[in-house]
């Protein structure tokens, strides 16, 4: 069976941004060779609290699994939500998008949930975490631009047309449903009514809860990746930073988001005043913390995803 043309071209761009982000990042470390050394001060404490922080926000992400099949009557346990959170968190890492994929495979082998329909639900869920993440990068914008520390420029459009966009993304799938027919049309009138606030308010409240506690665990992954180097960063800067890294994580043209988090990373840090090195040292404390996490929870998700199926399909 011949692949895909869209495949071969996903995986040449991918393969073009993973090199280039690495010929730049050798660059960057060769020109700046002293200013890595504060990596020497890292502080171990910090690093233990970021691993904390990142497997709070897998436990999280797991929750969005859990109001997606609860969408179509199955309540998974949390044995399994959990367990799927952090099987798919990991296979991102090398194949982009597949985590997703992944929980469809299981929830239609197992439950019988339709995975256009999962898909839909997750789609939906992917454009309220971008609304948030996007109006939480607006509003430290109104916040720094106050204080006169950032005069307002192409950060705020970038923050302005995302918010836009995903807004309309979430208010137009029926009318988009019905002019796309077909399969467009299960996924979004199967899967993302099922999580709107009008096909299911209940289901709806409980979203948005998730995706305020992602906001605040985000929050604070990046005030103590900054702390583990000795730097410091106030909260409306720390609200830009990681509604910058929100949004570039989920550009997933390369495994992991790899290059894409650097360069948001080393835009918005310059623009709060950061350097290019201290920009990406933080980005590495926040991928060796995900990477430790991983370490830790993977042989507990084996063990979830291996136990007895007791999720109650309705």
């Amino acid at each position: 069976m011949r692949a895909e043309p869209r495949s071969h071209w996903r995986a040449i761009v991918a393969i073009l941004i993973l090199a280039a982000g690495a010929l730049w990042i050798g660059r960057v470390v060769t020109d700046h060779r002293h200013d890595f050394a504060s990596v020497r001060a890292l502080r171990l404490d910090a690093m233990a609290w970021l691993v904390g922080l990142t497997l709070g926000v897998m436990v999280v992400n797991g929750l969005y699994t859990r109001h997606a099949a609860a969408a179509f009557g199955v309540f998974l346990a949390a044995r399994e939500w959990l367990g799927m959170s952090v099987a798919s968190t990991a296979i991102n890492l090398f194949v982009p998008r597949s985590g997703v994929g992944l929980r469809a495979a299981r929830l239609a082998t197992r439950y019988r949930v339709p995975p256009d329909a999962y898909l839909g639900a997750m789609l939906y869920v992917s454009g309220l975490y971008v609304l948030a993440f996007s109006l939480l990068g607006l509003a430290a914008l109104l916040a720094l631009h106050a204080r006169g520390v950032l005069a307002p420029g192409a950060i705020d459009a970038f923050f302005g047309v995302v918010a836009a966009g995903a807004a309309l993304f979430l208010v137009l799938p029926p009318p988009l449903a019905r002019a796309g027919g077909g399969m467009l049309r299960r996924r979004f009138g199967l899967g993302a009514h099922g999580l709107s606030a009008r096909g299911n308010p209940a289901l709806f409240v409980r979203l948005a809860i998730d995706i305020l506690l992602a906001m605040m665990l985000s929050l604070l992954q990046s005030r103590v990746a900054f702390a583990a180097f000795g730097l410091r960063i106030d909260w409306p800067a720390a609200m830009l930073y990681t509604a910058g890294q929100a949004l570039a994580l989920l550009v997933t043209l390369t495994p992991g988001a790899l290059g894409i988090a650097e360069s948001m990373a080393v835009a918005v840090g310059k623009a709060l005043g950061y350097s290019a090195p201290q920009a990406l040292m933080v980005q590495a404390a926040l991928r060796g913390a995900l990477l430790v996490a991983l370490l830790v929870a993977s042989p507990l998700a084996l063990g979830l995803l291996s136990a007895r199926r007791d999720s109650t399909p309705s």
